[in-house]
């Protein structure tokens, strides 16, 4: 079950802005036009949909900036999705600390059951896959402790 939360249309996305200008100026790919950011949570199946819905109301975003969805993206006219997490045998502290948070309002985990954290940029503009899968690796991703998936949309 993936929560997904993410800036709501016309809301200023910084760190958004702020990859595309680390795109032009440190890969020289011009042909970005916008980089939305999302962050992600994901929950073991145990959790339910109404559930996973309640504690991205509660706990994962901020109604007045922020939308969530559940099992599907945030945004859905990019050129490509990256996603990018750490690999399964490094600490997570952002899922550590969602999983804290989620047990503070009462929720239980079975045993081995944790939250894992996700981050997913939309890549808007005429990139080409090669292009994508640079921006992936070369910028948003420390291939020693995270992986990354690349999408085109």
């Amino acid at each position: 079950m993936l929560v997904e939360v993410g800036f709501r249309n016309g809301k200023f996305d910084a760190l958004g802005e702020s990859v595309k200008q680390s795109i032009i100026e440190d890969l020289n790919i011009k042909t970005i036009e916008k980089v939305s950011y999302s962050e992600g949570f994901l929950l073991p199946e145990s959790f339910s949909q109404k559930q996973a819905e309640e504690l991205a109301v509660k706990l994962f975003h901020d109604p007045i900036n922020q939308i969530f969805s559940v099992n599907s993206p945030v945004k859905k006219d990019s050129s490509f999705v990256i996603t990018v997490q750490y690999h399964s045998n490094v600490t997570d502290n952002v899922g550590i600390a969602a999983e804290e948070g989620i047990k503070d309002l009462g929720f239980e985990f079975k045993k081995n059951e944790h939250v894992r954290s996700l981050k997913k940029y939309y890549l808007y503009g005429s990139l080409s896959e090669k292009e994508a899968e640079e921006i992936a690796s070369g910028l948003l991703a420390n291939k020693l402790v995270e992986e990354f998936d690349v999408k085109k949309c």
